[in-house]
């Protein structure tokens, strides 16, 4: 066990897990993200945004994974997909540019074996995320709502993917000035999400405008 901690860790720092999430999007940022992990020198990048994404505390919101699928919607490089393999059973990297599926695809081979059978990519389509009826436990939605069109209609249909005592978690940039994130007048309060995800039938929604410095976690089931 511990020798595949180790290889896991040793995984991650040259995988160089990069610096923005995409989405319906693939904008400047998302370019510029593809360029530099295929040269897998992202590092320094990595390190500054685990210091304003606090990763971590993230994921501690989404509560136990152990057995669990978890759908990681707008994947890119797999800053988060590859920081949940350790912890849940399954993970879906869901993207709609086939370049960052390849990009993950690639790196299977870099994982040790105790992880690496638990990743599944997927080439979605801006309007469908390609997951099946009851699929998936847990869904993390981060950096990539507020790029998304008709997200209405998109997180109703997403509701059937979601098994029953399930959940979705939405990340994103609070709207304050900060040196980080989109520009001002893209961002959305969380307010606005929230009556969204009301509109497409969600309940017990939750905001945590807290426990990040720079962005705000809603949570919302079913």
């Amino acid at each position: 066990m511990m020798k595949n901690a180790i290889s896991y860790l040793l995984c991650l720092a040259v995988l160089g897990l990069v610096s923005c999430q995409s989405t319906e999007h693939h904008h400047d940022q998302d370019q510029s993200e593809l360029s530099g992990a295929e040269g897998l020198d992202q590092s320094s990048d990595n390190h500054e945004r685990d210091s304003w994404q606090e990763p971590e505390r993230v994921i501690d919101q989404l509560g136990t994974l152990t057995g669990k699928t978890v759908a990681d919607i707008g994947a890119g490089t797999g800053y988060f997909t590859f920081r949940l393999l350790p912890r849940a059973e399954k993970v879906i990297a869901i993207e709609i540019d086939e370049r960052f599926i390849r990009y993950l695809d690639n790196q299977v081979d870099r994982l040790p074996d105790s992880l690496a059978h638990r990743l599944e990519t997927r080439l979605a389509e801006p309007g469908d995320p390609h997951l099946q009826s009851r699929e998936v436990d847990v869904i993390l939605v981060v950096n990539t709502y507020i790029y998304m069109s008709d997200r209405i209609r998109y997180f109703r249909n997403l509701k059937q993917a979601i098994k029953p005592g399930g959940h979705l978690v939405v990340v994103d940039f609070k709207k304050k000035p900060m040196k980080v994130g989109p520009a001002q007048d893209l961002r959305m309060a969380p307010h606005q999400i929230e009556a969204e995800l009301l509109s497409a039938g969600y309940t017990n929604i939750r905001v945590d405008n807290t426990t990040l410095d720079y962005q705000y976690m809603i949570r919302a089931e079913l």
